[in-house]
């Protein structure tokens, strides 16, 4: 925090810039400390909470809008600009995700998201009306951050199908700070899958009692939700999993911050693989020339 002359209150009070900068600074300090001292009890709470809201069985407009079609995996990502009509109208089934759901035209579609946080976004914006026009049977949340689960918005509670993942852990995360590796408090995180585990949740009656969260973004949660129901083929566009945002999203979208998709293309080469050898193809178009 800023302890200049420059930043006592007499000269704040001439410098409202300044003043708003540093209440915002002292703002987003005190949300770190108080996720710090909570988290580890509050994603418990919110883990337990989703338990109680979440679906128990697969719904069967889920396959039937999924099954023998060739599906539509869309993200924020740039490449999303250099996709035409003609493109998404090679697809049966769209599934938008996150605030990609403002462009979507297709009857037969999705809402996913892992990110509670975002879909609380979206509710104050005007395309969160194209949500409610899906209605809950095919607007989906999957929580990864359970501590956003403990007092969700009551106007989500019906119009949202809750999935909850088969298992949680504790895990230990760090942070570099002055070149020193320090942990960071425990979170209950959902349970990254061994690919025994992926077996158990393919070949199960309901996927919901079963179904892999994956880290690092939204997308690649989606991709296993819509390959349990055997579609002829699984394409992404705008799921770059890197830096920037696509322009017709751009008014919404805040940047995203270095390395926050990192790990996820790795990733989505592994489920790419596992799914080939179900006779499912994926392939990500957003990195085609």
């Amino acid at each position: 925090m800023d302890n200049s002359p420059n930043s006592s209150p007499h000269a704040l009070a001439k410098n409202p810039k300044k003043y708003n900068q540093i209440k915002s600074e002292t703002n987003q300090m005190n949300e770190k400390i108080k996720w710090a001292l909570t988290v580890t009890i509050s994603s418990l709470l919110g883990y337990i909470k989703l338990l109680t809201i979440r679906t128990k069985k697969d719904l069967p407009e889920w396959e039937s809008a999924i099954k023998n079609k060739k599906v539509l995996i869309i993200g924020t990502g740039p490449s999303l600009d250099k996709a035409d009509k003609e493109y998404f109208e090679r697809f049966d089934t769209h599934i938008y995700i996150n605030h990609a759901i403002k462009i979507k035209d297709k009857e037969n579609s999705f809402f996913f998201t892992t990110d509670v946080g975002v879909l609380n976004d979206i509710t104050k914006m005007p395309y969160f009306s194209k949500i409610e026009t899906l209605g809950n049977k095919r607007s989906i949340v999957a929580p990864i951050f359970f501590q956003q689960c403990i007092s969700p918005n009551t106007q989500l509670l019906n119009k949202i199908t809750w999935i909850a993942p088969d298992s949680a852990r504790y895990k230990i995360s760090f942070k570099k700070i002055l070149k020193i590796k320090l942990p960071l408090p425990p979170v209950l995180w959902p349970k990254q899958p061994s690919l025994k585990e992926l077996d158990q949740w393919f070949y199960s009656k309901e996927q919901v009692l079963s179904f892999p969260i994956i880290e690092k973004t939204s997308a690649l949660s989606a991709i296993l939700f819509a390959a349990k129901y055997r579609p002829q083929k699984i394409r992404l566009i705008g799921c770059d999993f890197g830096e920037g945002r696509a322009l017709a999203l751009s008014k919404e979208l805040h940047q995203q911050p270095i390395g926050a998709f990192s790990g996820a293309a790795n990733t989505f080469t592994s489920l790419k693989e596992y799914l080939k050898q179900k006779s499912i193809p994926v392939e990500n178009d957003s990195w085609a020339n």
